[in-house]
């Protein structure tokens, strides 16, 4: 078994959680302009 230092493992966690933090965020983001978009009576390709 290696020697993983406390660091790494903190770093890696923290990129994981900032990730997955980033991706519900951007999720998010692209549904309130999806919908903001079908209000407005505006649809948009990309979706």
């Amino acid at each position: 078994m290696q020697k993983v230092s406390l660091f790494q493992v903190l770093t890696t966690l923290i990129r994981g959680i900032g990730t997955i933090l980033a991706d519900s965020y951007n999720t998010t983001l692209i549904f309130e302009l999806y919908q903001s978009n079908q209000k407005a009576g505006i649809l948009s390709p990309a979706f």
